[in-house]
């Protein structure tokens, strides 16, 4: 390719739907511009391949974008000063993604963390998005003592223009909650998420998402209902898409939807499987489990799926024992959550697979055509 095709290009990839077809597109063109020692160039798709990757799941892809992009601006921080902002805001999701890989060790991430926190003091700009951050992945490599204390000092930070927006702070609140168990403190600040229309599009659908399992338990199945209703279509189509349809599946299995949720299962556990990171997966075949576990219990009756080539415990009849393929789930979830307990020090992953004892004391029949 030349210059000028690799221009065009770019001005084709930047009209380009969020994707795998646009991913693929950015790495020939990247491989193009690098092979032309086009530095500048190759910059520029790579940090719009961060952006790409971030939305598809594919956290390798944007750490090694991110830290090719990095490199160079520390190399000829005169060059690409324009790009600052984007490089110290692309610290947070680089670091959100990669905790969800086991093969990132945990001092890794944390060297990470203080290098962002450092760029932040010397830039002059407030820890509150470092604080935020550490809120957001804390109970994944850390314990409640520690991201209590990173709670209080987030709040106690003011906020500049580096600041996350109040409903992303409000929902990575909402989540914590919820991952401590304090189902009924989530609803209460979450609240302006819950009622009537949606306050903005994505962390509206993510709070109701969330949301949707913790009022079963709550023994409010009406506000559980509302929640999965108004916010599954939002999760077939925007990121992190798999691990909201886990806990959309999870909703629907609780409530003796299993077709449906056996169908989210089907149409997704390709993409699970081979466009997202390992956390994702985790969650995703736990969710697999409780489905198949809720059918085995209810006759263990053999269902019919196509499932796709990819998936490990494929048959070609296309047949399969839910009491056997929990199994087989249940294992694949247990060994996933074993290695992040490993890496983490904590056994916080495990979470995935413990619930599944409670929500099968929780099952709630419900009719999805129950009006609102």
């Amino acid at each position: 390719m030349t210059r000028d095709e690799i221009e065009a290009a770019l001005s084709e990839i930047l009209a380009m739907s969020e994707g795998r077809a646009k991913l693929a597109m950015l790495q020939r063109v990247i491989e193009a511009a690098d092979s032309m020692n086009e530095l500048e160039i190759g910059y520029r798709l790579r940090l719009e391949l961060m952006s790409t990757a971030l939305r598809g799941g594919r956290g390798d892809e944007l750490a090694a974008a991110f830290s090719w992009c990095l490199s160079q601006y520390d190399r000829s921080p005169e060059r690409f000063q324009d790009t600052e902002w984007q490089i110290l805001w692309r610290f947070r999701w680089v670091i959100s993604t990669l905790v969800n890989y086991h093969q990132v060790p945990k001092a890794q991430i944390e060297a990470l963390l203080e290098d962002m926190t450092r760029r932040y003091e010397r830039a002059g700009i407030s820890l509150r998005a470092v604080h935020l951050l550490k809120l957001n992945i804390g109970l994944d490599i850390w314990d409640k003592k520690t991201v209590a204390a990173v709670v209080r000092q987030l709040y106690r930070t003011p906020r500049d223009h580096y600041s996350d927006d109040p409903n992303t702070e409000l929902s990575f609140a909402v989540r914590y909650e919820i991952d401590c168990g304090r189902y009924q403190r989530a609803a209460e600040l979450g609240k302006k998420f819950l009622e009537g229309s949606f306050v903005d599009e994505y962390h509206s659908a993510s709070v109701r998402t969330n949301m949707a399992v913790p009022f079963l338990l709550l023994g409010e199945p009406e506000k559980a209902l509302i929640c999965h209703k108004t916010a599954i279509k939002y999760a077939k189509m925007a990121p992190p898409r798999v691990q909201r349809i886990a806990r959309h599946m999870n909703f629907l299995t609780m409530t003796d939807n299993t077709k449906e949720s056996r169908k989210l299962f089907t149409s997704t556990v390709a993409e699970a499987i081979e466009w997202n990171s390992p956390w994702t997966q985790m969650e995703f075949f736990a969710a697999g489990t409780f489905l198949f576990e809720r059918l085995a219990r209810t006759g263990d009756k053999p269902v019919k799926m196509r499932l796709p080539v990819c998936f490990p415990h494929r048959n070609e009849k296309g047949l399969y024992v839910p009491s056997t393929l929990a199994k087989q789930l249940r294992a694949d979830t247990k060994q996933l959550a074993d290695i992040f307990s490993t890496r983490n020090g904590n056994r916080f992953a495990s979470h995935y697979l413990r619930d599944l004892a409670t929500y099968h004391k929780h099952i709630t029949p419900l009719a999805l055509n129950t009006s609102n």
